[in-house]
């Protein structure tokens, strides 16, 4: 059973339980405070349902600022590695640039990361993606919503 919560108008997480899944959407530009709320109540609830999956859907945000790169590197990174995190799928716009930051900043301090990290246009393919865990994994194209394809 789906779980929302609406941390402003542009921001949501869908949480999905049973598939041990979460969903992280924002749009448009969301300011620090905003972004950094949401991302930190994505944290909570990764703990509290022990989540191995996120969808981490950016495809219409607006880039990050560079001190938001700063805080996501040194401040949400750490405590991402001590959790139950085996995937997570960064859904972005092809050819996005806020991609290549993103790796460059953030994740290349790190020499290895605690669970795997893939970029994907559409949520579809990222559900897939996480479906190549072990056959006992509950199916979480079953559990979560597939994003339409507008085209």
């Amino acid at each position: 059973m789906e779980q929302q919560y609406q941390l402003s108008p542009f921001t949501r997480i869908s949480l999905y339980p049973d598939a041990k899944a979460l969903q992280v959407e924002c749009e448009g530009f969301v300011s620090s405070a905003t972004y950094r709320n949401l991302m930190l109540r994505g944290l909570e609830l990764i703990k509290a349902y022990g989540i191995n999956y996120v969808v981490y859907n950016k495809k219409i945000l607006a880039p990050l600022t560079p001190d938001d790169h700063d805080w996501l590197a040194e401040e949400m990174l750490p405590q991402l590695f001590t959790t139950s995190l085996q995937k997570v799928a960064i859904i972005e716009a092809q050819g996005g640039l806020d991609h290549l930051t993103l790796r460059n900043m953030v994740y290349a301090p790190y020499l290895s990361l605690s669970f795997e990290v893939q970029y994907f246009d559409e949520v579809s393919v990222a559900l897939e993606w996480f479906k190549q865990e072990e056959a006992s994994t509950i199916n979480v194209t079953t559990e979560m919503p597939v994003e339409k394809s507008s085209g």
